[in-house]
């Protein structure tokens, strides 16, 4: 047997990596995406390079297949699906697999490839979660006896157990691969001749190894296959480097830390500054570093994403510019950065980032698995609308109306409907408002006036409008009835039959209806189409599978939803000359833990976000849900290469101590950046790192603005009081009052809308007692009428609400005010909830007609008022001076 050799470089630019790597005999597996990019760069020419989940991909074979993952997530979706043959009492644990199926998925996948069977789990599991994971698997296999995927992995695993044979399978799959990807039109970096194990193999960068990457390499070095693990290490730290020495130590089954071959210091010079920061973790007192090196550091403090956003869009069009970003939030800030660059992700975007992709996702939200019936909140039909794909076509002018446009209207529905109906009981509820905003006899219709004073007669005319629902104009909700029945059409579509049971061909030929119905396939964008190819190509998968297998419909359209938002999916590997467009400049920030490979890019500035005190060091736990780390030390019993997980574990801590001394290590400037606000949290100081370099930082620079406050409207306007005077001219005094309690309440309510109107189920309370007392002056019964306004409130409720209205002296609570040559008596509960009048002095002024005079000292239309009256006001939600009433005690009521 061939003994397995350590070499490390301390540095990026040691020539000992060439040594090593440049060599017609080498195959150079490297352990991540960005390491494996950077080697493809600096040894093209030798077409050996290749990435470690390309080779495990390619050892595993169609186990890996999209179509094998939809499968196994399918068969796991009908064993915990409510209601089901296997899951008739839906017990707490199993719902909890359910919610987090695709992680279980992953995690049974995981333990599969290595060798463990479902009894181990069962023997090991300490937990109910383990236990029920085990229990599941177990079925799964009996599912899975038709396609045999599981039977299939079996001989994988029984093949490692015979190396030479498993050497000889390797090479076949590698090449088995490379064809396939060939056939698929993908541009590898790699020849054919050279995808063998009889040469030396180079396992560059593994600080730590996967549980499935240990069971290969101990494969392949008892198949006698030369290994080197090539690796950045320095033992002069080694409370930074310790862990690497267990790694690749006879801990782990490697090679003992005396037999290494250390390469460290000589003709190249190692960074100050990374031996700076070690120095600081071994208590060793190091100079400060060099002025050269100082030079190489800026810290920058950004107030928000925002703020970054602007620097690294400039960087982007600075044709000149040459930076690699990385981030340690990486899953976060690459989600906006889509959403801020959508244009520039276009190839990487999958089915769920499509309009249609979203518009499906929601619809298939309407059919409730629990309850197994049809029910739609108000939540899903606005995320419906939101999609640029609910659309119809305008019969007038022919162009396309946008349900989108409507998303508005909608929010008033909110506390007024049931909280979840139907489709049909959506249209039917959506039909009587119709009716009732076009011909109720609660509603003043055919109002006489100038132009300019409609909206204020409206309002004084039309008390119920002061409830939401009713002051949107009918033609409105007609429209928003149309889009309704688009959606309805879609759904009868998806949930006609839900007992049905449905192949895959079947059920993407409903998709496909759907999406062409909605934009027949030429007027779609070229992305557009590629995601519909990529959808027709699983389903062709399936049309010629012999199996025919049957699912129900929710289990299918869950199991893609995951498939398309790439959840069961790995990154892809990098092939540097398959760019799209090459004449474009790159959009990509990228996860720290990149800084293996992006430290071999000498010519680029590496500027690293999102180094707050709370974000880095993060040690994430590495042991996939819902293992616990007491059963995955008994599971390492019996399957060796668990030791592996558990070692990453144990040192989860000191892998980003590690990462940042790579990050010094090497010669490019650096920038090494903060937000002060990031989610919840404000206020936010750097990372510890960074405070630790802050003496070896002169550039250290924020892009905190001072804010200029925005002039006052005295500033602004220097005109004559008249000014004002004329504007407001036209408003009645029951929109004036509003002056005298809040500005802020008045900007809202008259300069942003026709008039304010309620929609909380607190504000409607008061109306209908205001509005049942108003009533109760023409009519000694009111509550047929109230029964009409709210329709959807119970009877007790009603009949409690009302009697309550009853006990109230109304008696000096009506106002009245002269408008438009006519007088009105109108109730002051109606506008402003509370008879609040005899009250607070603003309250007082408000309907006296004075302290309102308009001019251009006394009016600030931005100047919020808050009070413990904000909770009665109709914009506290959204006003950002709102004071709630769990502040009053504070505020002293």
């Amino acid at each position: 047997m061939k003994k397995v050799k350590v070499v490390t470089y301390s540095s990026p630019d040691d020539s000992i990596i060439s040594d090593v790597c440049n060599d017609e005999n080498v195959l150079h597996i490297c352990a991540t995406a960005s390491l494996t990019e950077a080697m493809m760069k600096k040894f093209g020419k030798r077409q050996n390079v290749i990435s470690a989940k390309w080779f495990i991909d390619a050892l595993l074979g169609e186990w890996m297949d999209m179509s094998t993952k939809l499968e196994q997530i399918m068969d796991l979706s009908e064993l915990v699906r409510k209601g089901s043959d296997d899951n008739p009492d839906d017990k707490p644990i199993t719902r909890a697999i359910r919610r987090y199926k695709s992680d279980a998925l992953l995690t049974i996948r995981m333990l599969a490839e290595i060798g463990v069977k479902p009894k181990d789990l069962r023997e090991c599991g300490i937990t109910e979660y383990e236990k029920e994971l085990s229990r599941l698997w177990e079925k799964m296999l009996l599912k899975d006896k038709e396609k045999g995927h599981f039977k299939k992995l079996d001989r994988f695993n029984f093949a490692q157990k015979r190396p030479f044979a498993f050497k000889i399978m390797a090479n076949e799959r590698m090449k088995e691969k490379f064809d396939r990807d060939i056939k698929e039109g993908e541009n590898l970096c790699v020849s054919r001749e050279k995808l063998h194990l009889e040469g030396s193999v180079v396992l560059h960068g593994f600080y730590f190894l996967t549980p499935i990457q240990q069971s290969v390499f101990q494969s392949l070095k008892n198949a006698a296959v030369n290994l080197t693990f090539l690796q950045f290490y320095n033992s002069n730290y080694p409370k930074t480097f310790s862990f690497i020495e267990t790694v690749l130590g006879d801990e782990n089954a490697w090679v003992p830390k005396g037999e290494w071959s250390i390469h460290q210091g000589g003709q190249v010079k190692e960074s100050e500054l990374s031996l700076y920061m070690a120095d600081f973790f071994e208590d060793r007192t190091s100079g400060s570093s060099t002025e050269v090196q100082k030079e190489r550091i800026t810290q920058i403090c950004y107030r928000n994403l925002y703020q970054w956003m602007k620097g690294f869009k400039k960087s982007l069009e600075n044709e000149e510019a040459a930076t690699n970003y990385l981030t340690v939030m990486s899953g976060e800030l690459d989600t906006r950065l889509k959403e801020f660059f959508p244009d520039q992700f276009l190839s990487e975007r999958n089915f769920l980032s499509y309009p249609i992709g979203q518009y499906l996702l929601h619809l298939h939200k309407i059919w409730d698995q629990e309850k197994k019936k049809q029910e739609i909140d108000l939540v899903t039909l606005q995320e419906c609308f939101a999609s640029p794909w609910l659309y119809k076509i305008n019969k007038i002018t022919g162009k396309k109306d946008s349900a989108s446009d409507y998303l508005y209207q909608l929010q008033f529905l909110a506390n007024f409907f049931p909280q979840k109906m139907t489709m049909k009981e959506w249209k039917s509820n959506i039909k009587k408002l119709i009716l009732d905003t076009e011909r109720s006899p609660f509603l003043a219709k055919n109002i006489i006036g100038a132009k300019e004073q409609l909206r204020f007669l409206d309002e004084i005319k039309n008390p119920v409008k002061k409830i939401a629902p009713y002051s949107v104009p009918f033609e409105d909700w007609k429209i928003i009835l149309e889009f309704l029945n688009v959606m309805d059409s879609h759904i009868e579509t998806l949930f006609n039959n839900m007992d049905h049971l449905y192949t895959f061909k079947e059920y993407f030929s409903l998709l496909n209806g759907i999406i062409t119905k909605q934009l027949p396939e030429a007027e779609l964008l070229e992305h557009e189409k590629e995601m519909l190819r990529r959808i027709k190509k699983i389903a062709n998968y399936y049309e010629s599978s012999p199996s025919g297998k049957h699912y129900h419909i929710e289990d299918i359209a869950e199991a893609v939803h995951l498939l398309l938002s790439s959840q069961l999916e790995e990154k892809p590997d990098v092939h540097p000359d398959s760019d799209q467009h090459p004449n474009k400049k790159a959009l990509r920030i990228r996860s720290f833990a990149e800084i293996d490979g992006i430290i071999f890019d000498e010519k680029k500035i590496i500027h690293v976000s999102g180094l707050d005190e709370f974000s880095f060091p993060n040690a994430e736990s590495s042991l996939p849900w819902p293992l616990t780390l007491k059963a995955v030390e008994q599971l390492s019993g019996k399957i060796n290469s668990l030791k592996a997980m558990l070692i990453r574990e144990e040192h989860k801590d000191i892998i980003p101590r590690f990462l940042f001394y790579v990050l010094l290590s090497g010669k490019q400037n650096l920038t090494l950046s903060w937000f002060r606000e990031w989610g919840d949290r404000s206020s936010l100081g750097p990372s510890f790192y960074l405070k630790l370099l802050e003496d070896d930082s002169p550039k250290t620079e924020s892009f905190e603005p001072v804010i200029e406050h925005p002039k006052t409207p005295t500033q602004d306007l220097r005109d004559d009081t008249v000014v004002y005077q004329t504007a407001l001219s036209h408003y009645s005094d029951y929109a004036l009052s509003e002056l005298n309690i809040c500005q802020r309440r008045f900007f809202y309510s008259y300069l942003t809308q026709q008039f304010s109107v309620y929609n909380s189920d607190f504000h409607y309370n008061f109306l209908f007692g205001n509005l049942y007392r108003l009533l109760l002056n023409f009519d000694a019964n009111p509550a047929p009428l109230m029964k009409d306004v709210f329709p959807y409130w119970t009877e007790f409720r009603r009949a409690a609400k009302a009697a309550t209205a009853k006990t109230y002296n109304y008696t000096e609570k009506h106002q009245s005010f002269r408008y438009a040559g006519e007088n009105y008596h109108a109730l002051s509960g109606m506008k402003y909830l509370l008879y609040q009048s005899n009250g607070g002095e603003g309250w007082k002024q408000a309907w006296e007609n004075k302290g309102y005079q308009v001019n251009q000292s006394s009016i600030a239309l931005l100047e919020a008022n808050p009070s413990s009256s904000c909770k009665y006001c109709p914009h506290e939600d959204f006003c950002p001076s709102a004071r709630y009433a769990v502040d009053d005690e504070r505020y002293g009521g």
